[in-house]
């Protein structure tokens, strides 16, 4: 869970020590159950003088410990736990450009199971957003329209044919949907528009993806490069990497987080 509130202005120190009430107010489950913490983002033009603006992320603790316990068996220690929506934001303050600094654009990261969303108004995280579907259920329906194997469906959707993309919309229509709330909510709230998409995660290779989020959304939609300002010099398969670098987009913002 992710939230982006106001709260009278206090040190870091007086966030810390207050965040149970506060977590309390805006956590729609036990905190005895969870782990949670908070950080004073930056202050914004709109804001009255003695208010800030924080962000509030909380996760239960079982599921924590299930990613713990997969991590740990696996022979390593952990220093941070991060959620997939903050850690689009720090990739994409890696090398932000002034351009960008000055946009409000949305960070759209498609994977398996689930798709987060991150507003950045110029350079700010100011909205974060999990939905609870992501690019399985596009391969799930060409498994079930073709009667084939998981391994060619995936081949069908990033080749993208006629044919498979006669089944996209069907597939990504409760992504665009939830999108355009967030944005509608977003858009409602600051009264003003985004500007641009940059789209990540491996649902974001399949083919014709970019065209469609374009014509439904109505704003530019491109793929990012997450390690677009990465020295590449001495890598061997640099294609290879670039190619694939939509599916390091989470990892890498996971391991810029500051401990």
């Amino acid at each position: 869970i992710v939230r982006h509130v106001e709260l009278p202005k206090m040190t870091i120190q007086e966030l810390k020590s207050s965040l149970r009430y506060q977590a309390d107010l805006h956590i729609p489950f036990n905190l005895d159950e969870a782990y949670y913490d908070a950080h004073i983002l930056e202050d914004k033009e709109n804001l009255p003088e003695n208010k800030m603006r924080v962000i509030i992320v909380a996760i239960k603790r079982k599921d924590a410990e299930e990613v713990v316990d997969i991590i740990t068996k696996a022979g390593y220690s952990i220093d941070l736990l991060s959620v997939d929506s903050v850690a689009l934001f720090n990739a994409f303050n890696y090398g932000l450009t002034d351009n960008e600094k000055s946009e409000i654009i949305a960070l759209v990261d498609i994977g398996a199971s689930k798709t987060n969303i991150n507003i950045i108004d110029k350079g700010e995280s100011a909205l974060c957003r999990e939905i609870k579907y992501g690019g399985i259920k596009f391969t799930e329906m060409l498994i079930e329209g073709f009667n084939i194997g998981f391994d060619e469906a995936e081949q069908k959707k990033l080749a993208g044919d006629d044919a498979i993309l006669s089944f996209a919309g069907e597939a990504y229509k409760p992504i665009v949907r939830d999108i355009r709330a967030s944005f509608d909510y977003f858009e409602g709230m600051m009264g003003t528009s985004i500007q641009k998409l940059y789209l990540s995660g491996g649902g974001s290779l399949a083919r014709g993806i970019t065209d469609y989020l374009k014509e439904k959304l109505g704003i530019p939609v491109v793929i990012w490069n997450p390690i677009r300002k990465v020295d590449d010099s001495s890598l061997e398969d640099k294609d290879f990497l670039i190619g694939n670098s939509p599916l390091l987009t989470v990892c890498m913002g996971t391991a810029m987080s500051p401990l």
